[in-house]
């Protein structure tokens, strides 16, 4: 599962937490999902953590075969 979000809704997360390190959202943005395959991608800036949770679930019942990482390894 890819959780994404826009760096901005990151970046007000980062300062609220107040436990993180300033700077490190910018820094990670554009790498943490370099080259990475997933079988669901989910935008958590537009739903609440519930709602991305039921969206899990819903696609691991409904879903067929995860195929991300058997894909990831051929390459």
């Amino acid at each position: 599962v890819g959780l994404h979000c826009p760096l901005t809704v990151l970046e007000a997360r980062e300062q609220a937490r107040n436990n993180r390190s300033v700077g490190l959202a910018r820094q990670q943005f554009d790498l943490v999902h370099k080259d990475a395959l997933y079988d669901l991608e989910i935008d958590t800036s537009s739903m609440s953590s519930d709602a991305c949770a039921e969206k899990i679930i819903q696609a691991m019942q409904t879903a067929p075969t995860p195929h991300a990482f058997a894909h990831m390894k051929q390459q």
